[in-house]
């Protein structure tokens, strides 16, 4: 148990917290909004490829 601001707090109430503090969804990063981007035009050029081949 830990006393904080004169409350006593026991591990499983905080581990519940955090367990569920993990489980929100949190925004993307511009990194990786970028890197998303990039990957989603990289599979499209790849099948826009096989296209090209088939049609061949």
């Amino acid at each position: 148990m830990y006393v904080i601001k004169n409350k006593i707090v026991t591990e499983d109430k905080v581990k519940v917290i955090i367990e569920n503090n993990k489980s929100k969804e949190r925004p993307k990063s511009k990194f990786q909004r970028k890197m998303d981007e990039l990957m989603e035009q990289a599979q499209q050029q790849q099948k826009a490829n096989q296209n090209k081949k088939v049609i061949q």
